[in-house]
């Protein structure tokens, strides 16, 4: 049985705040989510699974402020294995989006961490250049910065494909691993290059075949994918199938 820690009970209230706003802002109010099956669990070039797993997001909006619960299911093991919560705020300004916010990762029979972060994507340039910095303020104690390109194709109303490549570097953060000699570094992390297809159901949901590629961009990075003990190849093919849906 997966027992909530005290964390991860204020994300959930995070997320009820938004959802219970009083009733003169619930037109206000909007809300998303997916779920899906992946072939491997893939986060910032690191495997945590060595099979299929099952992932869902539940978000609640209201103006800028977001309140959002994760999960992942290891299909291998049949352990609900992670729930996270993330805070997020979100305004543009001078033709740039930026979000700032805070993550709590909750992971069973593993090590609960905590990250803020800013973002910052320019609107009106071509691939919409985005930059990323989080930093960790419970176990990993370090920072993690990625940088990443996107661009869409509509085929119909229904159709688009979706592009999308970014590239990080890691700063001593010990949740990202370590080197060959057990130490947190600094270096080169992970290049991801993915590509999606939403084929919109309705007006509300749409399905989503993904599929991406994931490699190291340095020995040390090389070191602390294969390290984390799920495959000895650092590189990585992956795919998924994922039901959207928005209120």
């Amino acid at each position: 049985m997966f027992i909530p820690r005290p964390s991860h009970l204020l994300s959930l209230v995070a997320v009820a705040c938004v959802a219970l706003a009083p009733s003169g802002f619930a037109s206000d109010i909007s809300y998303s989510g997916n779920t899906g099956v992946w072939t491997r669990y893939m986060w910032r070039g690191l495997r945590f699974s060595t099979g299929p797993v099952w992932q869902s997001t539940a978000n609640a909006t209201i103006g800028g402020f977001t309140g959002t619960l994760w999960h992942n299911y290891d299909f291998d093991t049949k352990r609900l294995n992670e729930v996270d919560g993330t805070v997020n705020w979100a305004w543009s300004a001078a033709k740039t989006d930026f979000n700032v916010g805070w993550n709590h990762f909750g992971v069973r029979g593993g090590d609960d961490s905590d990250e803020i972060y800013l973002t910052a994507a320019l609107k009106e340039v071509p691939l919409t250049p985005t930059a990323s910095l989080y930093v960790d303020t419970t176990y990993g104690k370090g920072a993690y910065f990625q940088i990443g390109v996107s661009h869409g194709f509509e085929f119909s109303p229904s159709v688009s494909l979706n592009l999308a490549a970014n590239a990080g570097i890691v700063f001593k953060d010990r949740y990202m691993g370590v080197n060959d000699k057990g130490e947190e570094f600094t270096d080169l992390f992970s290049g991801d290059i993915t590509a999606s297809l939403p084929i919109k159901l309705s007006e509300a949901f749409s399905l989503e075949p993904k599929v991406g590629f994931s490699f190291p961009l340095s020995s040390n990075a090389r070191q602390a994918i294969s390290g984390y003990g799920y495959g000895t190849d650092s590189t990585t093919l992956y795919a998924a199938i994922q039901l959207n849906a928005s209120f």
